[in-house]
Order: C-alpha cells, then sequence, then structure tokens
C-alpha cells in the first residue's frame, strides 16, 4: 500500500502535468462544469444553504453520528485472523480420556463411514491416538477425521452438513476446522493481558489444594476478576498395588505380583515371529474373560512358588484411581496454574502485588509458586503498535496543520474525521460483528479519502477568502462546496464502483479478506461523504472565520500586486 502510494504521487507530480500540458496545448472549445455535475452541484447548493446557517443542526448530527459509533464500539467482537474457504477440513474429535482404542476405532469408523455418503464430500481419512514417534501428546481418546470436499459443492451447505454428522454422537466432542485454521490458529492473536500463578510440586491433589489457597489469595487483589486453578484433566486408570506382607506369607516377591498381573492384563512380549520380509511380536496375555472387570482381575489367580495358586486380591489391592491424562512439566518440576483477568490496573502493577501476597503464604516443603511474567517478545511487538500508532495520529494532526496554517481549524477536522468510520463499523456489525483484517484495512481506507477530502475542501475555502478576496460568510462556503462537490463526489463514486464486485461477489472461495474490505468501504463512503460536503462545510462557517490564517509566503495579495512584464518581439 505505501509504495503504491508513493508510486501515485510520484505520478501525479511528474506524468500528470506532462499529459495535461500535451492533452491541453490548444484551449478546449467548450469550458464548464459537466451538465450532471451542475444539476447535482445546484440541488446541493439549496440543500446546503438552508441547513448551515446554523451550527446547531450540524452539531447535533455529529454527535449523533459520534454515540451510534461509540455505541457500537462494544458490540464487535475482534478476530484478525480470517477465515478462508479451504476445501480440505479438519474434524478435532475427542472422546472421554478413558475412552479405549478399539471403541474410538468403531465410533471413528462409523463416522468417517456417514461423512463419505454426505454430497460434496470427496475423500476421509483419519487417525486415532499418537504414534510411536508422534508429537503430539494425546491419549487413544483424541483423533483427527481428514475431509476433502469436492470443488464444485456447496461450501456452506457442505460445512454445515458435516457439523451436523459429528455433532449428533454422544460423549464426543467435535470441532470442524480448516486445515489452514488448525496450523495458524494463534498465530495473529494478540497477546494476552492474563495473571497467571505458576505453582509447582510432585504430587497433583497437593498442587490442587494450593491452587484453591493461591486462588483465595489472589481474588483479593485490586483489578483481578474471575481468577480460576486450571485444573488437570483426569482418567480412571486401575492401579493394582502389591500388599508385601501378604504376598510374603505366600512367599511371592512385590516384582513377582506385578509381573504376574501385568503380563494377564497388559501382555508380555515373549519373541518375534517372521515371514518373509515382515516380523510381527509375540504378546502373551490373558483372554478377554480375565480383564473383563475389576472383579475378574482381582480374582486372578497368580502362581506361587510352591506350585500352589492365590487369587490376586489376596495378595495386592486392586481399585480404579484418578490419574492425569497428561501429566506437564515446566523444566522437571510438575506444575499447575491458576490464571485471572486484569481489569482497571497495568499487569505489571497486578503481578508486583501478586508476588507480595505470595511472600506471605507458606507452602509445603517443595512447593513454592511464581508468578510467570509475559515474554517481551510477545509484549513488545503490542507495545510497538501502539506507539507507532500515535505517532501516526500525531503526525496526521500536525500535517493537518500545516496545510490549514491554523490550529483552530486542524483541531476542528481532527475532531470530526472519526465520524467518517461510523458508516464501516456499522457494515461490520451487521455482518455479525467480527472486526476482522479485512474490515481493518477498509477503516484505513475511509480514513486515508476523508482526511484528502477534508484538507482539499478547507484549503480552497481558505483560498477563495484570501486570494480571491471572497467576504466570509454563507456565499463563500457554498460556492467553495460547490467547487469540491464534483472532485469529492467522483471519488466516492469511483471508489464504490471499484469495489462493488468484490462485495456483489458474495462469500466465495479467494473473496475473503477483499469482500470485507470492499463492504465496510462502501459503508464508510456513505459517511465520509456526508462529513466532507455537509458537517466540515457548517462547522467552518460558524468556527472557522476566526482561525484564517494569511496567505501562504509567495502567493499574490492584494496589498503586493504581482507586477506584469510585457514582452515586445
Amino acid at each position: 500500500y505505501c509504495l503504491a502510494l508513493l508510486a501515485s504521487m510520484v505520478v501525479a507530480l511528474t506524468v500528470t502535468p506532462v499529459l495535461s500540458l500535451l492533452v491541453y496545448s490548444r484551449p478546449p472549445r467548450r469550458v464548464g462544469e459537466p451538465a450532471l455535475a451542475a444539476r447535482l452541484a445546484g440541488r446541493w447548493d439549496g440543500v446546503l444553504s438552508r441547513t448551515i446557517r446554523t451550527p446547531r443542526p450540524a452539531l447535533y448530527a455529529l454527535g449523533g453520528v459520534a454515540l451510534v459509533g461509540l455505541a457500537t464500539l462494544p458490540l464487535l467482537g475482534q478476530n484478525l485472523r480470517p477465515s478462508f474457504k479451504d476445501r480440505d477440513l479438519v474434524v478435532q474429535w475427542n472422546a472421554t480420556p478413558s475412552t479405549s482404542l478399539p471403541e474410538m476405532d468403531r465410533i471413528t469408523t462409523r463416522a468417517t463411514s456417514e461423512l463419505r455418503q454426505l454430497p460434496g464430500v470427496q475423500d476421509v481419512g483419519a487417525h486415532i491416538g499418537r504414534a510411536v514417534t508422534g508429537d503430539e501428546a494425546v491419549g487413544t481418546g483424541s483423533g483427527q477425521m481428514w475431509v476433502s470436499l469436492d470443488p464444485k459443492a456447496d461450501y456452506g451447505k457442505t460445512v454445515r452438513s458435516i457439523r451436523n454428522v459429528v455433532d449428533a454422537y454422544p460423549g464426543m466432542r467435535a470441532r470442524v476446522l480448516t486445515y489452514e485454521s488448525d496450523r495458524t490458529k494463534g498465530v495473529l492473536t494478540p497477546a494476552d493481558n492474563r495473571l497467571v500463578v505458576r505453582l509447582f510440586g510432585a504430587d497433583y491433589g497437593v498442587l490442587q489444594q494450593q491452587a484453591d489457597k493461591v486462588r483465595q489469595v489472589v481474588s483479593r487483589v485490586d483489578g483481578v476478576r474471575d481468577p480460576r486453578a486450571i485444573a488437570i484433566a483426569q482418567q480412571p486408570t486401575l492401579q493394582i498395588e502389591a500388599n508385601i506382607a501378604e504376598a510374603r506369607r505366600y512367599g511371592l516377591k512385590p516384582g513377582d505380583v506385578r509381573r504376574a498381573a501385568g503380563t494377564m492384563v497388559n501382555g508380555l512380549e515373549a519373541g518375534s515371529f517372521f515371514e518373509g520380509q515382515k516380523v510381527f511380536s509375540v504378546v502373551v496375555r490373558g483372554v478377554a474373560a480375565t480383564r473383563s472387570s475389576v472383579t475378574s482381575i482381582r480374582n486372578l489367580l497368580i502362581d506361587t512358588p510352591g506350585g500352589g495358586k492365590v487369587r490376586l486380591d489376596k495378595v495386592a489391592t486392586v481399585k480404579i484411581t484418578p490419574n492425569p491424562v497428561d501429566i506437564r512439566h515446566y523444566g522437571v518440576e510438575r506444575y499447575m496454574d491458576v490464571t485471572a483477568g486484569v481489569d482497571g490496573r497495568s499487569l505489571t502493577a497486578v503481578q508486583s502485588d501478586v508476588r507480595a501476597r505470595l511472600r506471605s503464604m507458606h507452602f509445603p516443603l517443595e512447593y513454592n509458586a511464581e508468578v510467570i511474567t509475559t515474554p517481551e517478545d510477545i509484549a513488545a511487538p503490542a507495545n510497538r503498535f501502539v506507539s507507532l500508532a500515535i505517532a501516526a495520529i500525531i503526525g496526521i494532526f500536525l500535517l493537518l496543520q500545516a496545510a490549514f496554517s491554523s490550529w483552530r481549524l486542524a483541531t476542528l477536522v481532527f475532531l470530526t474525521l472519526p465520524v467518517a468510520l461510523v458508516g464501516g463499523l456499522l457494515v461490520v456489525l451487521a455482518g455479525g460483528g467480527d472486526f476482522s483484517l479485512g474490515a481493518a484495512f477498509g477503516l484505513f481506507t475511509i480514513g486515508a479519502i476523508a482526511v484528502r477530502n477534508a484538507i482539499t475542501l478547507v484549503s480552497h475555502l481558505q483560498e477563495l477568502s484570501s486570494r480571491d478576496g471572497e467576504t466570509f460568510g454563507l456565499d463563500l462556503v457554498v460556492r467553495g462546496v460547490r467547487d469540491r462537490f464534483a472532485p469529492i463526489a467522483t471519488t466516492a463514486v469511483a471508489t464504490a464502483l471499484a469495489l462493488a464486485p468484490f462485495a456483489l461477489a458474495g462469500d466465495i472461495a479467494g473473496n475473503e479478506i477483499t469482500r470485507s474490505t470492499a463492504t465496510v468501504v462502501l459503508g464508510g463512503l456513505v459517511t465520509s461523504t456526508l462529513l466532507n460536503l455537509f458537517l466540515i462545510p457548517a462547522l467552518y462557517l460558524h468556527f472557522g472565520h476566526s482561525a484564517r490564517e494569511p496567505a501562504p509566503l509567495g502567493a499574490p495579495t492584494p496589498a503586493s500586486p504581482v507586477p506584469q512584464v510585457e514582452l515586445h518581439v
């Protein structure tokens, strides 16, 4: 965009004057305003004359539009990451943590069969759990289904059908995403302004107790809202713990009990079987009936050194206990997080207060807590963006002052420019309320158009008063707006015509960002055009008289007329 803007400025300052000289080397036969522009400008003269005589309507209109814009902002959601119509979909497929691999395979096979029968679905594949050398820490109850869509299929209807199928499975949590969104989620997500207190220790039960205490302490800090301890996902696990005293009575060691139980329940690799060029592992394991329930496992018979047998529950404790699905480590220590939002105060100040509260707490031996600070490489881009945005706003204000040679006019125009964006914000709200990357580009475009039109309009009004010597008043403002009516209206119409195809093309693949930009620009053109043709002239008439400055250096004035030299050849 910057390169295109620089190139257009160079063309306007170099190529355009030369072409104008060549085209208009001879005076045109007819000099005048086009008939359509003249009729529209004439009608606008009457409307403008009646509406700008008193400043009250203009101020009411300005305030009303500004209030509408302010009321719209809280209703907008921030979703800078655009959603593309990728034909390769990923279904995140999760069951309860205790779901076995055979059951997960049965459910997934049935789901993929249903998906293949949907109109518009080209192919379906799936994988369950984690491969031996995989990079995802997931259990057997987690999987992914890959769905390829037919290029000719109705995208929205097909995706809705896929969601209806996967959502119909009870006990399953499914999310339908595009491959692009699955791979890039979080890349455009801004840094989270949240407080994180991390507790370290060995036992998750003790960690949970200490996390509840920390949550209560953190909740009493000013500026903290909604503190919560992030619980560890758990699943029921069969636990077999040898009873050393009872095992010794039967001549068994704890290792003998664990080995026998493990062989019957999980299996033991006894060797390898070779067939052709393939190698198969030979595993010894108890029949399915011996491990179908906790009762059947308790009744397993263990061989004793004396040749007899003893039931497993006589020499070991067999029970179901909850265990974490994923044991998380930070460094070499297990941890649990307590998170909270920050509101009304800076994150740094809240972190300092929380650290002071933590120092007064007493934790068990080998347990401690610390506040996790935001890495500089995450916070720095956000801070840098804010700094650059403030610098750009100050630069725009100084540019207006340089163009008008008046601080009052610069302030007047600067404060009215945000009104030009209200039309674009209303379009975003009507389209669902998601403030996307395309919507941001559209608002930038509207702001640039509004600034340009405001500078040319106010500068022309100043020029009429200083150079042509017209008396400041209603007639001068009406004439100035009439002179600038055609350029401002032409800019709006040409921009609208250029962007209309993208807005009317609909929500199709490849048009995700440009459609959002086009619709926001079309909505903003309405408010920005009304701002420059109605509000700014009305405000200039009533507040711009005392802000007029002398003509720029080098401009002719009545007090110092430019001498004319007559040459005779």
